[in-house]
């Protein structure tokens, strides 16, 4: 049958170089703010986070600052990939590199920024560099605001990270058991995260995984629980390319839960034997 659904109204288009934006450009990730007010960009090749506020009444967007690399000072983001608001709107945390793009040592970090509840402006308060970011593909903030979970696609891990009340973060635990052995695999792949998700109950983490082997890349999902007390992750169970009607399934690119928590949907390429699609 035919779906209905409210439908959509163009109200607004912002361009780079445009109306006072100019890091607009390559833009990998966007968040808002849970009291609405504010809207983040963050620009992969301009190395650079757009502060927009939003007007409750309208809902049009209003450029009021933009942060861009400081390599001399180490401050701001470089190669941003991913922005989240912490639940409670007084953090942001971005996900890509630490300052100095030039520099071929430069690391992967998170930094991390408090925000002006008032006027949604930031101020830089911590690099975070540690394990598990090595291209790092996707972040997710739990719902309690605890717990920062980092999929890194050179890792073959899960980086959780705990929060303190102060925004700042820290390992919590760094879980590097993302997938059981199954049939037909050939014992030489090599494990990439991609994306993750978790459950609206926050019990519940799932990442999506590629395998790299001699044949196309295989896509496997893992199911983790979550304690809530801590935000650490026990593995519990798989799906993989291997089983009935996911033998296509290859590079996920996103994962979502129903709001029931009921459903996963998967986003991904698949494979055939005329090539990728």
């Amino acid at each position: 049958s035919q779906l209905s659904a409210a439908p959509l109204n163009h109200l607004q288009h912002l361009h780079d170089n445009t109306d006072g934006a100019s890091y607009l450009s390559t833009l990998f990730d966007v968040a808002v703010s849970p009291d609405g007010k504010s809207v983040y960009t963050v620009s992969f090749v301009e190395n650079a986070i757009t502060v927009l506020s939003r007007d409750n009444t309208s809902q049009l967007l209003n450029l009021t600052g933009e942060i861009t690399e400081d390599t001399t000072n180490k401050t701001g983001i470089n190669g941003p990939s991913g922005i989240v608001v912490s639940p409670d709107g007084q953090f942001v945390y971005v996900l890509g590199l630490e300052p100095g793009f030039g520099n071929v040592t430069a690391d992967e970090a998170i930094s991390v920024f408090r925000r002006d509840p008032d006027t949604g402006a930031l101020t830089m308060t911590q690099l975070y560099k540690g394990r598990g970011l090595e291209r790092p593909a996707h972040m997710e903030i739990s719902a309690d605001g605890n717990n920062i979970y980092v999929a890194g696609m050179n890792t073959g891990a899960i980086t959780v990270l705990k929060r303190a009340s102060n925004g700042i973060i820290s390992e919590q635990q760094y879980q590097t058991k993302l997938v059981e052995p199954f049939p037909g695999a050939t014992g030489n792949e090599s494990p990439y995260d991609t994306t993750l998700a978790l459950s609206p109950d926050q019990q519940h983490l799932y990442i999506a995984i590629s395998q790299r082997s001699s044949v196309p890349y295989g896509g496997i999902i893992s199911h983790f629980s979550r304690d809530p007390a801590t935000g650490n992750l026990t593995y519990a169970d798989q799906l993989d390319y291997t089983q009935p009607n996911l033998e296509g399934f290859r590079e996920f690119q996103s994962l979502r839960v129903s709001p029931d928590g009921k459903f996963l949907y998967a986003a991904a390429n698949t494979y055939s034997t005329s090539g990728p699609s």
